[in-house]
């Protein structure tokens, strides 16, 4: 999933797609906290040009963070369980979103997850970070049409976490699969 500390292509439409599908939120006197993995401080700087301020809350976790760079939009938590237990608890939090990286994935419980949203890539890229497979829970709820950036094609599947889902179907992602247009095969899976 990385390169040297980054993302090894660059996918104009992805990062559009990346932007509406965290910054969604149900109810609009909320909004989402995004858990972000923080290992070197000049990534610090650029997290604002990823979200628009109004509608997110920035939540990085690191132990090398500086907490004097704590703001209304960026707190520091040392884990992602503290994380997840204090914001759980925030009425002003919409959903809590774990964007990455790949040690703060890792270290999730993915139990607790409702959904995982993954873009698939069709091109192979050299990379020095990998995540494991997702557990057998986590089945596609949604498979986007396939788009492309810079001759590269990628489509947009939403993975949902079957045991939660089970027990409480509201939890689909309704509002997010409606802003990605669904995949031809998809489409044909749904008919029959």
């Amino acid at each position: 999933i990385g390169r040297e500390n980054g993302l090894p292509w660059r996918l104009p439409g992805d990062m559009k797609h990346f932007r509406e599908l965290t910054s969604t939120v149900k109810d609009p006197q909320k909004r989402n906290a995004v858990l972000r993995e923080e290992k070197h401080g000049n990534q610090f700087l650029r997290i604002e040009d990823l979200f628009s301020s109004d509608l997110m809350l920035y939540h990085i976790l690191t132990e090398e963070f500086n907490k004097t760079h704590q703001s209304d939009f960026v707190q520091a938590f040392s884990s992602f369980d503290e994380a997840l237990s204090q914001l759980s608890l925030n009425s002003n939090v919409g959903e809590i979103i774990n964007i990455g990286g790949a040690a703060l994935i890792k270290s999730s419980d993915l139990s607790k997850c409702k959904y995982v949203i993954m873009t698939r890539i069709a091109k192979t890229y050299e990379c020095d970070v990998f995540l494991d497979p997702l557990p057998e829970s986590f089945i596609a709820l949604h498979v986007s049409q396939t788009m492309s950036d810079q001759n590269v094609a990628y489509d947009v599947v939403i993975y949902g976490n079957s045991t939660l889902i089970n027990r409480s179907p509201e939890l689909i992602p309704t509002a997010l699969i409606a802003k990605l247009p669904i995949h031809q095969e998809m489409q044909y899976l749904n008919l029959i």
